[in-house]
């Protein structure tokens, strides 16, 4: 009897929380929850081409190179979207197995960063599920299979390696087998494809140089990213978002994480919890709040194994109600500011140049749409191996003289809705002192 109903339940969890998932996934490209990344994974999938360094995501880009051209229906956002809305869906599924409770599995349905991040052209749920998984393996003793898929899992996005060196500096300290700790490594062979898929025009890496593939692979910055400490009004703020993040992505469950470790000890969760939480706090750049959601599944494991027999079915039947309000929101989310960017490149003169203001949606989304419609609109962007400030200043006037120089303006901040306007060369040098610092 107790079997047949956990088969009912995982049944149930399944069809829930794959229907939930596919329900609320967007069938347009979008930049809801800062989604700069969309438009380079749609190239990179479309055209076999690289991605950002992270390190260049070669699985993951050959995932969706192999699964657009598989899928029968729908845009290739869709497509790739729906690997994510997949990807969470096995998640929840996995929690499920690893505890035989259907709390792991409401926590991370209801989380805020896990919808957004599931819903969307995005590697988060799938290298959640990678590391849930790699977690279970190395809980079986199966560390030689956890560090392989978490090996593969780093080709998808850097965050497996948070576990990975976990592990490592576990099994370090408990002076077991090195041996198995090679196979963290098995997967390296697989940044060939980056010089290999690297050809012009180029997007991320200027040219096929040691010293371009040097940038490229080493040019995003350590843990301490973007916390701005002084003036101190800028650490209050910081770390004001940091608690909304946390409270967005783990709700109901910050106040049960302490009795948790209490009652249970398990340092390997809660390493596994606090190493992304410690990751996002040191970086607390706008984009990276994404970082987040790798702590979710692992709260989920971590208070599942808490008896608090009283607090469990009030925090189920709270998960739920979040779990309700997440689909309403969701599936009404406003999702066509991207799209209405993309159709208002079509109004631009050949050969344009745009300021986005350091915006990465918004360069991204034109290098999406050079790449699909043979066009060359450029935009600003002082950091460009091959233009110096000079040439920069040069390439503006010209723009300017040929009514060809815009920037884009924020219509709605909530929606990410944004027009392009025309601009003077002097308000564009202006502004990218104020965003990346003096051109000179």
């Amino acid at each position: 009897m107790i079997t047949r109903n956990l088969n009912i339940t995982f049944g149930i969890i399944l069809v829930v929380s794959l229907f939930y998932f596919v329900m609320l996934t967007s069938t347009t490209l979008t930049w809801l929850n800062v989604d700069s990344d969309a438009p380079q994974y749609i190239i990179a999938a479309e055209e076999l081409r690289i991605s950002h360094p992270s390190p260049g995501s070669p699985l993951y880009n050959l995932i969706n190179a192999g699964w657009i051209r598989i899928y029968p229906t729908g845009t290739t956002f869709f497509k790739i979207a729906l690997l994510s809305a997949f990807s969470a869906s096995l998640v929840s599924v996995t929690l499920y197995l690893m505890t035989k409770r259907v709390l792991p599995s409401l926590l991370w349905m209801a989380s805020g960063v896990v919808v957004s991040q599931s819903t969307i052209v995005e590697s988060y749920a799938l290298i959640c599920l990678v590391s849930v998984i790699g977690y279970w393996l190395y809980r079986e003793d199966r560390r030689s299979l956890a560090y392989i898929l978490l090996s593969f899992g780093m080709m998808i996005h850097h965050l497996a390696g948070i576990p990975i060196v976990i592990f490592m500096i576990r099994d370090l300290w408990l002076g077991r087998d090195k041996l198995p700790l090679l196979w963290a490594f098995v997967a390296l062979p697989m940044l060939a494809y980056i010089p290999l898929a690297n050809r012009e025009p180029y997007i991320w890496i200027g040219g096929t140089s040691i010293d371009d593939y040097y940038r490229y692979l080493f040019s995003q910055g350590g843990l301490t990213g973007g916390l701005a400490i002084f003036p101190p009004q800028d650490l209050v703020r910081r770390l004001g978002d940091f608690a909304l993040v946390v409270g967005g992505s783990l709700g109901i469950a910050v106040p049960l994480i302490w009795l948790s470790i209490k009652q249970n000890k398990d340092w390997l969760l809660v390493s596994l919890i606090a190493a992304p939480l410690g990751y996002y706090l040191t970086n607390l750049a706008p984009q990276v709040y994404t970082y987040s959601i790798l702590a979710v599944p692992f709260t989920a494991l971590l208070i599942s194994k808490t008896e608090w027999l009283i607090v469990r079915p009030a925090v189920t039947g709270v998960l739920a109600i979040l779990v309700v309000l997440n689909t309403f929101w969701y599936y009404n989310a406003p999702y066509n500011s991207a799209v209405k960017f993309y159709q208002e490149l079509d109004t631009l003169p050949t050969e344009s140049m745009i300021w986005s203001q350091n915006r990465g949606w918004e360069k991204m989304t034109i290098e999406l749409y050079n790449t699909r419609e043979g066009t060359s609109i450029d935009t600003v962007d002082i950091r460009k191996p091959e233009r110096s400030a000079e040439v920069l200043s040069i390439d503006l006037l010209k723009a300017s003289e040929g009514g060809k120089l815009y920037r884009t303006e924020i219509v709605n901040p909530k929606t990410y809705e944004v027009k392009l306007t025309t601009t003077t060369p002097e308000e564009v040098l202006r502004d990218m002192k104020k965003y990346v610092g003096p051109t000179q």
